[in-house]
């Protein structure tokens, strides 16, 4: 299917084909186990947590040393 599109007033002929990628498999069904994919959102949102705390963790360690710091300059 060719259509004709006007890009700065010059026709331009592009060919919208729908093609499919050799990578993709419809054809094969498998079966997916929900506890699985649970377990696995479970362990992300573990992660996040930690690096959370751990990211807040550096934030109060900061903010101590330069307290810590300015006092000691006073």
């Amino acid at each position: 299917m060719k259509s004709e599109v006007f890009y700065n007033k010059k026709s331009i002929e592009k060919s919208f084909d729908i093609k499919v990628s050799p990578l993709v498999n419809v054809e094969k069904d498998t079966i997916v186990n929900i506890n699985n994919l649970l377990n696995r959102v479970k362990v992300v949102q573990h992660d996040e947590k930690k690096k959370k705390f751990i990211f807040f963790g550096y934030g109060l360690l900061l903010l101590a040393s330069m307290g810590i710091f300015i006092s000691i300059i006073k």
